[in-house]
Order: C-alpha cells, then structure tokens, then sequence
C-alpha cells in the first residue's frame, strides 16, 4: 500500500505535503502513532523510490527528512553514526526551547 501511494505521488510536491498534512491532521484528532509511523514510512519509501522520485526531492520537500533518514540508519544499523546524530539533533530544538507545559 505504501509502494502504491509513494507510486501515485511521485514528484509532485503538492499532494506529498497534503498527504503528510492529512496524516498529521489524523495523529492529532487520534493520538494514534501509527500514522506518524506511516508518515514516516511514506517518507523512507519516497526516499528509497528511484529513479522518477529522487532522495533530493524528498530532502526539499520535507523538513522531517533529515532526521527520519538519520533514526532509520541507526535502526537499520543498530548504532547510530556520528552524521546521524547530527542529523536528528539538527531537527530537535534545543532543550531550553521547549514552550512550557501548562499544568492540567
């Protein structure tokens, strides 16, 4: 199911973005974490996908694509490399950023 929609993407920017908005949209009205593992997987897949959906498309398109592509090399590695790490820190903010959680 992933091959086929990353298939009918393709290179248009547009309907990617709609798509990881739709699944965005769905996380925050479900709390359910498996579409932002589906997210993510769209995003390997549109990654991975050669030659008509290259990784530079991909790394334009989507700010998350640094750091998806550094956990899934540790993952696939079992250790995560040092360019790695800088690629997912890059994309956390920095701790003292956080917006305080207000008390419920």
């Amino acid at each position: 199911a992933v091959r086929e929609l990353t298939h009918l993407i393709g290179e248009d920017r547009k309907l990617y973005m709609t798509v990881c908005s739709f699944l965005r949209t769905l996380f925050v009205n479900t709390g359910h974490a498996l579409f932002c593992t589906l997210r993510a997987t769209v995003l390997m897949a549109a990654h991975d996908r050669q030659p008509s959906c290259s990784s530079a498309h991909v790394q334009r398109w989507d700010p998350c694509h640094r750091c998806c592509w550094g956990l899934d090399a540790a993952i696939r590695d079992g250790h995560a490399s040092t360019r790695g790490v800088r690629e997912i820190a890059a994309f956390l903010p920095p701790l003292g950023a956080r917006a305080p959680r207000t008390p419920a």
